[in-house]
């Protein structure tokens, strides 16, 4: 994943800005993963998108991250939880 990561944003970061931007975006990935598994209920795929586009937007990362697929759309409207700061 950390390769993954590290092509990603090569075009976007500074080089001596790349290593530890990929390790922020890897320990935040990594975290996503533990709070789905853990609360599947709050994170429902329309949170994990926002949440992901406000940490991009952090680092100072752009994106227009949304669902490819019709059936991700209608997952996402239809699970869809009220949105909590945690």
């Amino acid at each position: 994943m950390r390769s993954v990561l590290a092509k990603a944003v090569s075009d976007f970061v500074e080089p001596d800005e790349h290593d530890a931007i990929v390790d922020q975006m890897r320990v935040w990935g990594s975290g996503m993963v533990l709070s789905v598994a853990e609360h599947p209920e709050i994170w429902t795929p329309e949170r994990q998108l926002e949440a992901l586009e406000r940490f991009l937007k952090a680092l100072r990362l752009t994106t227009n991250i949304r669902p490819t697929s019709g059936a991700g759309r209608a997952r996402a409207k239809r699970t869809a939880a009220p949105a909590t700061d945690v």
